[in-house]
């Protein structure tokens, strides 16, 4: 999914410099991916500066990942499987 924006039009962002980490929402972006981990997915693939780098929860850098975050790893025991 592309990156959250402080002014929320959804346009492309591309966090991994000075002008985009400005217009990044950070904040919203934390609270989506924390709503997101309480629902069982842990694992989010990004690309930011180094100096950003530990500021998005619960993330991994990964090349070719400045404009979008990958959300993976899905893990929740809360789910039963049912058979019929």
């Amino acid at each position: 999914m592309r990156y959250l924006k402080t002014n929320k039009d959804g346009a492309l962002l591309i966090i991994n410099d000075d002008d985009g980490w400005k217009k990044f929402d950070l904040t919203r972006q934390n609270e989506f991916l924390n709503s997101l981990i309480l629902r069982g997915f842990n694992d989010f693939l990004v690309l930011t500066q180094d100096k950003n780098k530990d500021e998005i929860v619960n993330s991994k850098q990964i090349a070719k990942h400045h404009n979008h975050i990958h959300i993976q790893g899905f893990f929740n025991n809360n789910i039963e499987n049912i058979n019929k």
